[in-house]
């Protein structure tokens, strides 16, 4: 299942990270950029963050290890992503 989110998630994250976020960053409006520039800030280590997870817990021994910083760890995960994604649908998209 880690896999499968990965390959969808991190697709997802480095297009953004690599294509999206570098143009709003040059962008003519300066609200699109400063907005820009202040996730990026914010939220611009969640694709190494994301490896990281799926690094260490690809393999089900981890996990099974030590289920309760599986659950922790994978909170802090799914909470960033949350709040990155209701981020932008609330401030970033409006002004593009």
């Amino acid at each position: 299942m880690i896999g499968k989110l990965s390959g969808l998630l991190s697709l997802h994250l480095n297009s953004e990270d690599k294509y999206f976020y570098p143009v709003l960053l040059s962008h003519y409006n300066p609200e699109i950029r400063k907005k820009a520039l202040e996730f990026t800030n914010e939220t611009g280590d969640l694709s190494q963050k994301f490896a990281n997870f799926k690094s260490e817990y690809m393999q089900a021994k981890n996990i099974k290890e030590n289920p309760e910083k599986f659950i922790e760890d994978f909170s802090k995960i799914n909470t960033a992503l949350r709040q990155r994604i209701e981020r932008e649908e609330k401030y970033l998209y409006p002004l593009i």
